[in-house]
């Protein structure tokens, strides 16, 4: 079994230019061979025949796309290629946007390195962005002149406090969507990476990244059964870590049992006054006591407990 020539036909060929200014081709081959045994596969993949992601050899804008092999009605040796090419390939980047690959248009993007193998395909990125409302911490003010201050500064009353409630502002996230094919995913896999913080710098700083969704979903494909994975990654340049003004209506003091003057320090809350009236909350020092009327105030940090802290580089690097 073997091909005994292959040549391309002045018939059966087109295309079209459409007002988007795409491109699309079709032209027609024949593959003669020696062998009635010989089928779609061996006639489609004769050598001397354009290949998937090969451009138009006059109109280089368009590639090969697809490869249809059809037998003729007159011969069982002869067969008829249909070569299809396009200039809008419906195709996601394969390559990380951040990588060396991806600056220098990436070879890893181009249809014809497609793997058939999906478990041998690299992760597709997909960039978009979420709208949320949160309340806002600093500001460009405007001055006395009607100017804006270039330079941020936390946003604070007349009296060096945060105001209360404080300004809810709209603001939009940059959203990556990172999708592979995994030969096994689980639901505890799947929890692992649900709710995640980078605890180290990754594309960029620490505690700015946090995986918001995890999706799965089985797929088979050219004979392999595999889980399509998709990873949603949201970016917040004031990190995930949450901040809060210092305030309460009681004050922290360590003192002496009232019925043991000798015993052990505890702790005791004793309920803050205004002295013009007012129940707080009130300031308070980072140390539990009201906070004096020329000091800054304070605030205090933490990362929720819905989120946890997690190497990026170790838990990503199966997706990578």
């Amino acid at each position: 079994m073997a091909i005994q020539s292959v040549n391309r036909l002045y018939t059966e060929r087109g295309g079209t230019h459409s007002i988007d200014n795409i491109f699309t081709f079709f032209e027609t081959w024949e593959v003669l061979t020696d062998s009635v045994d010989d089928d779609e596969s061996t006639a489609g993949k004769a050598s001397g025949l354009p290949r998937l992601g090969q451009p138009h050899d006059k109109f280089p804008l368009a590639i090969c796309v697809s490869v249809a092999a059809n037998q003729s009605d007159d011969s069982p040796f002869i067969w008829h290629i249909r070569i299809n090419y396009d200039s809008k390939v419906d195709i996601p980047n394969s390559v990380n946007p951040s990588s060396t690959a991806a600056a220098a248009g990436g070879a890893q993007s181009s249809p014809a390195n497609i793997p058939e193998n999906p478990l041998q395909r690299p992760a597709s990125w997909r960039l978009s962005s979420v709208s949320t409302t949160e309340a806002a911490s600093t500001w460009k003010r405007v001055d006395d002149n009607g100017n804006i201050v270039p330079v941020s500064t936390a946003i604070l009353n007349s009296a060096k406090l945060p105001f209360d409630p404080p300004l809810m502002v709209e603001v939009t996230r940059p959203l990556f969507r990172i999708t592979k094919n995994m030969p096994v995913f689980n639901v505890g896999m799947a929890t692992s990476l649900e709710g995640a913080v980078n605890s180290k710098k990754w594309n960029g700083d620490k505690w700015c990244w946090r995986i918001s969704g995890v999706e799965g979903a089985n797929k088979f494909e050219n004979g392999v059964a595999f889980v399509e994975v998709s990873l949603d990654i949201m970016y917040r340049a004031e990190t995930w870590v949450t901040s809060l003004l210092d305030a309460g209506f009681y004050s922290l003091d360590r003192r002496h049992p009232p019925n043991d003057p000798d015993g052990a320090l505890i702790d005791i809350w004793t309920r803050m006054r205004c002295p013009v009236g007012g129940d707080g909350p009130f300031p308070l020092d980072g140390k539990g006591k009201k906070l004096e009327p020329d000091k800054p105030a304070v605030f205090v940090k933490g990362l929720t407990s819905n989120y946890r802290l997690a190497d990026f580089a170790k838990i990503l690097s199966g997706f990578l």
